[in-house]
């Protein structure tokens, strides 16, 4: 199981990572940690203006974001999307 990410700053491919998971986790997990690694990512990057500040996270997971809008939802990686 993996997941990757393609971090685009206006416009341009800036980024491209991926991760490997263990066997057990399932898809859902694999798209949460990349979108939990791309918010760290963005974070970490000083250089970024005010605008660029402000992510659009594009996934096919409605399950990870039914989980993001129900507070009563408390996953660990759900947890360090919403911080």
């Amino acid at each position: 199981m993996g997941s990757g990410i393609a971090i685009y700053i206006d416009n341009y491919l800036t980024y491209k990572l991926q991760y490997k998971l263990a066997e057990w986790c399932s898809n859902n997990q694999a798209g949460q940690l990349a979108i939990v690694k791309a918010l760290q990512k963005l974070k970490n990057l000083t250089y970024l203006t005010a605008n660029q500040r402000s992510p659009t996270i594009y996934t096919d997971s409605r399950i990870t974001l039914d989980a993001i809008a129900n507070s009563t939802k408390h996953q660990r990686l759900i947890e360090q999307i919403r911080e």
